[in-house]
């Protein structure tokens, strides 16, 4: 393998593990669906969304179909743990989150229309929920969340928490969560690409000085060329 080619290889496995984001979803998101109806998002309601993590990952964003009922304001969205996608959180008023955000909505009832906030969080392999409501961590609004027709999948990961009974349900509806982020490679993996990038970077440097030698090498036989043939004309004249 030549130089080009082992340089063109490790740039070429680098980029694909940086392109690596992946996006999970509550269910297939269809756009615009107005009129299809909304779950209230408030102090005293709370909509979730269970999801799994397959790999250790960075989590950069997450968002929904989110909107204020009127004004301005925030709604918050959290992540915590959960056993499995048929666990519970802890209840609504306890609830512990590994990941918090607030998120700034449109007002009015805008089916379809995706909220998202940038966020920069390392979760393991595991399953979590995504919790959006108000009226707690910093939360200044309160509205709803959209029905677009996405369909859940799997089925009955959707969660209601009632925080005056403080308590959790199940729910099964076309509203549409999201989360975003990169898969964080293991150990091993990490390790493989530091090893070609400082092969490349060595290979790199030999080459260069190999071909500094070769240039010098030329350039001295250039010079007795020229030095034997000035020797040899020297001598012919003087015959």
């Amino acid at each position: 393998m030549n130089r080009i080619t082992f340089l063109l290889v490790s740039f070429l496995c680098i980029s694909d593990w940086l392109r690596a984001s992946t996006v999970i979803e509550s269910g297939n998101f269809t756009g615009l669906n107005p009129g299809l109806g909304a779950s209230a998002v408030t102090s005293a309601q709370y909509m979730g969304w269970r999801f799994t993590l397959p790999t250790e990952t960075l989590i950069t964003s997450f968002g929904g179909t989110l909107f204020l009922n009127s004004g301005t304001g925030t709604l918050f969205g959290v992540i915590v743990a959960v056993d499995d996608l048929a666990a519970f959180p802890a209840p609504p008023l306890t609830i512990a989150p590994l990941v918090s955000a607030l998120l700034n909505p449109p007002a009015g009832y805008f089916a379809g229309s995706l909220t998202t906030v940038a966020v920069s969080a390392d979760l393991p392999a595991g399953t979590y929920a995504l919790i959006f409501g108000g009226g707690a961590f910093g939360a200044s609004g309160f509205g709803g969340i959209a029905n677009i027709a996405s369909t859940p999948s799997p089925s009955n990961v959707m969660l209601v928490g009632n925080t005056s009974l403080n308590t959790w349900t199940n729910f099964n509806n076309g509203d549409y969560f999201f989360v975003a982020g990169d898969p964080v490679p293991e150990p091993a993996t990490a390790s493989l690409l530091v090893i070609a990038l400082m092969a490349g970077s060595y290979f790199s440097r030999k080459v260069s000085i190999s071909r500094k030698q070769n240039a010098v090498l030329a350039k001295n036989a250039n010079a007795e060329a020229s030095a034997g043939e000035r020797h040899v004309r020297q001598r012919t004249l003087f015959m």
